[in-house]
């Protein structure tokens, strides 16, 4: 994955600017097998994605995690030269060029990271495989390790090493970044300076240990959370938020204001659509020139649930939208015009 990382940290902000500037018509499989809940009957479930092994249980009421898989890294860092547009407003859009673009920043912070070196010798992925994590602070890929050559190679490294339960748990105390492995996954975190109780241990622990086996993984415990995986799709670009109780409109809104550049702030995630949802599931694929988006958006009860809403405030910039129901979800698919990347 050495490629990848290296592309990711020179062209990531052009790719995802470049898909946002014009997402494209892509008609795509449904991503499931058919099948489909009592609670649910008229929206089809699938198989879990293989990295839901490795989503940590946590005691947040909010819950979020990003994905995005190698072969669209690879499709999206292909070509160097990207095309600029204006920045996106369809939330189908913003809230996986958001999750890639988290994705990009941790890759840059692996890149220089002491860690970096002892990840690409110890990275047994096959080429084209793997997945890109975002959950609970870490950043985590999704593949295959050795995990005693991380340690060994960690430890050479100057952070402090620890081994139990099948994995590897690793500190930098001088930067206080954490670096954990397992057999399938590789994670790491740095401090957060605009959150001083985030522990990157901590975090990366609970990750790891949970890839490990050591802990139950979220869907485990959580009916809701397990369909909403089921319910969506698992490869592309994957945003998910998902909670314990419907989502208020003024938790929705501080989630959406991002960072300030050059005094202007920037917009991170959309999200006001899903005022009193409970879950919402997204993804995004992209072939070439073409994109496919897909959202399933859950609630509390039938009494909760807001098609209209949804309707009016996501696939805006679509040529087309495909809207079904649930008893207490929504579905919606969209494809979109062409030159999602346009050669300059």
């Amino acid at each position: 994955m050495t490629e990848i990382h290296r592309r990711a940290a020179l062209g990531l902000v052009g790719a995802g600017l470049a898909l946002a500037a014009g997402c494209s018509d892509t008609v795509g499989d449904d991503g499931s097998d058919g099948g489909s809940t009592a609670d649910e009957p008229a929206i089809e479930t699938g198989d879990l994605p293989p990295y839901a092994a490795v989503l940590p249980e946590t005691d947040a009421e909010e819950y979020v995690f990003g994905a995005i898989d190698v072969q669209t890294l690879t499709e999206l860092f292909s070509d160097s030269q990207t095309t600029e547009g204006a920045e996106p407003t369809d939330p189908l859009v913003v809230n996986p060029v958001a999750t890639a673009a988290i994705g990009y920043f941790g890759l840059v912070a692996l890149g220089f990271s002491p860690s970096f070196d002892a990840h690409e010798a110890n990275d047994e992925t096959a080429d084209g495989e793997g997945t890109l994590l975002y959950v609970d602070g870490t950043i985590g890929l999704y593949g295959a390790y050795d995990v005693d050559g991380l340690a060994a190679d960690l430890e050479d490294a100057g952070y402090d090493v620890s081994t139990e339960g099948g994995y590897v748990l690793a500190v930098d105390d001088a930067s206080g970044e954490a670096v954990g492995a397992s057999d399938d996954l590789f994670a790491f975190a740095s401090p957060n300076e605009e959150d001083d109780t985030f522990d990157p241990a901590e975090s990366v622990e609970r990750v790891v240990a949970t890839a490990a086996g050591e802990r139950a993984p979220k869907h485990e415990g959580d009916e809701a959370f397990e369909w909403l995986l089921r319910a969506g799709d698992g490869d592309g670009i994957v945003f998910c938020l998902h909670a314990s109780d419907a989502l208020a409109a003024d938790e929705l809104e501080a989630k959406t204001s991002g960072n300030e550049t050059d005094g202007e702030e920037t917009t991170e995630y959309a999200l006001a659509a899903f005022d009193g949802a409970r879950g919402v599931h997204q993804h995004l694929s992209v072939e070439g020139d073409e994109a496919f988006a897909r959202a399933v958006v859950s609630y509390p009860d039938a009494d909760a649930v807001d098609a209209d809403r949804l309707e009016g405030a996501l696939g805006t910039d679509a040529d087309a939208v495909d809207v079904v129901e649930g008893e207490t979800a929504v579905r919606l698919d969209a494809e979109y015009g062409s030159n999602v990347v346009e050669e300059q």
